[in-house]
């Protein structure tokens, strides 16, 4: 280990942790982190290191530098490793939120299979109106109904609870009563 040589070469030289620090241009208590490996002198720390203590910087830092890549690249591994599942977790939200939205899209364009409409014409006085019962298909039961015929629209009532086919019956009499007909449109 890095820290075990420092201390070794140093002790070689016959130096205290004191007076290398004061050569190295750090405390006695930095010497003493190297030494114990808690930390490690950087590149400038380590050229200058080496030279005092009269060796390479590759006889100084030895086999941890093996080491050091080593760990470098297990930690960028590690990195990959997290980010390429990071990226396939987003892919798959993407793909996810892709079908949603298809998915989304079919159930939009189907047909409410809780209503239907039924349609009828009628001519009066050469004029036609239009009306559309919009149904409930599970009780026969009307929704709402929509016409162009302002004046039956204001005179005309009818109950929710009255089924739709009681509810043409009684528009056809109005517009014959006023001498038009009607005609229930398919």
């Amino acid at each position: 280990m890095l820290g075990e040589k420092i201390q070794k070469f140093r002790k070689m030289q016959k130096m205290s942790q004191e007076e290398l620090g004061e050569v190295m241009g750090v405390t006695r208590q930095t010497i003493s982190n190297w030494e114990s490996g808690e930390s490690a002198p950087n590149i400038m720390e380590a050229k200058k290191l080496a030279n005092l203590l009269s060796l390479s910087l590759d006889e100084l830092m030895d086999n941890d530098t093996d080491n050091i890549l080593i760990k470098k690249l297990d930690k960028i591994k590690n990195i990959s490793n997290f980010n390429l599942g990071i990226s396939l977790m987003h892919f798959v939200v993407f793909i996810g939120l892709i079908i949603l939205g298809i998915c989304l899209v079919i159930n939009y364009n189907k047909v409410d299979p809780v209503g239907k409409s039924v349609e009828i014409n009628c001519k009066l006085n050469d004029s036609i109106y239009n009306y559309k019962l919009n149904i409930d298909v599970k009780n026969d039961k009307i929704i709402s109904l929509e016409t162009n015929d302002y004046d039956l629209k204001s005179s005309f009532k009818y109950d929710k609870n009255d089924s739709y086919e009681d509810v043409i019956t009684s528009i056809k009499e109005e517009v014959t009563k006023k001498g038009g007909n009607c005609q229930k449109i398919d």
